[in-house]
């Protein structure tokens, strides 16, 4: 009898036992739950506060990419510094310290001038230059010297240019049929009339000019043109 009463107290024991046992897993695996969830939450926000960084930060340096560049289309920025007595600017001089072979010719439309830089220093200018007239302006911006030919027949590219075949020494073209060349036709450079009676869109220069940048620059020095 005392050996049947022993063993239902034990099999009430393991039963108690059994029940604590899978109570506590279930509180085990709700809690584990709860972490999982509450980890899937930080990873979720974590991955959110990234990509809004991420994206601002593009926002930033987008913006910081536009407040760098000096020029647009050969328009110079308002923050741009006045020219100074040589008719340049600390932007322009930069421009020239920045480009691979340190040379620069700058193109002032409204002076009609040319200016030739190396590494920030002027070491050349004229304001006898002649650029587009009325309705075939000189294109504004920054652009290479793609070629230089000696001794070159400058032909019209349309009738809308006419029909001419001029002659010229030193041909320079910086963009499509846009260059700077000696033009022995012209007898006056470097005044207003330009709008007038200026060229097709090429600067025109005096001799000596064209013959001393044909000599001067390579291909790939940057021209900048603006008013």
């Amino acid at each position: 009898m005392f050996q049947k009463r022993k063993s239902i107290v034990y099999i009430i024991a393991l039963s108690i036992l059994s029940i604590l046992s899978v109570s506590s897993l279930g509180v085990i695996s709700t809690q584990a739950q709860s972490t999982r969830s509450r980890s899937r939450v930080r990873r979720t926000s974590a991955a959110a506060q990234a990509r809004r960084l991420k994206d601002e930060r593009g926002i930033q340096a987008e913006k910081q990419v536009v407040m760098r560049a000096p020029w647009d289309n050969g328009n110079i920025y308002d923050s741009v510094q006045e020219l100074d007595e040589a008719g340049v600017n600390e932007t322009i001089r930069q421009m020239s310290r920045d480009v691979v072979d340190k040379k620069l010719v700058y193109i002032n439309l409204e002076k009609q001038q040319f200016t030739a830089l190396e590494d920030g220093q002027v070491v050349r200018q004229s304001s006898n230059v002649t650029t587009g007239k009325n309705n075939f302006e000189t294109i504004q911006g920054e652009f290479q010297i793609w070629n230089k030919d000696y001794k070159k027949i400058l032909r019209s590219p349309s009738p809308r240019y006419g029909n001419y075949a001029l002659a010229v020494d030193y041909w320079m073209p910086f963009h499509k049929g846009f260059g700077l060349h000696d033009a022995p036709w012209r007898s006056v450079f470097g005044n207003q009339n330009y709008k007038f009676s200026g060229s097709h869109g090429c600067v025109n220069m005096q001799y000596p000019d064209a013959e001393w940048l044909f000599q001067w620059s390579n291909i790939g020095t940057t021209i900048f043109v603006s008013k």
